[in-house]
């Protein structure tokens, strides 16, 4: 098996999985987390989430006031993040 082969069947997983994931992890919450991460960071500047999966870093970052752009190579997360 290629490394190609083994990032599409990840692919296929998340995509088959991402309504089960939001559903589990949404709610989920990081707060003292990203307390800590955006200590570092210019208050309502611009953050790229990479591996963005199904939003929920991007939701509590914009709820903060930051400006944000996810991206997931997994078409059902990124669907789950609209």
């Amino acid at each position: 098996m290629t490394t190609t082969d083994i990032t599409q069947k990840t692919i296929q997983s998340y995509n088959k999985q991402a309504s089960a994931y939001a559903e589990r992890w949404f709610d989920f919450s990081l707060n003292e987390e990203l307390d800590k991460f955006t200590a570092y960071l210019k208050p309502g500047g611009l953050i790229l989430d990479v591996g963005s999966g199904a939003g929920r870093d991007m939701r509590d970052l914009r709820r903060r006031g930051y400006s944000v752009i996810g991206l997931d190579r997994s078409a059902g997360m990124l669907k789950e993040a609209a």
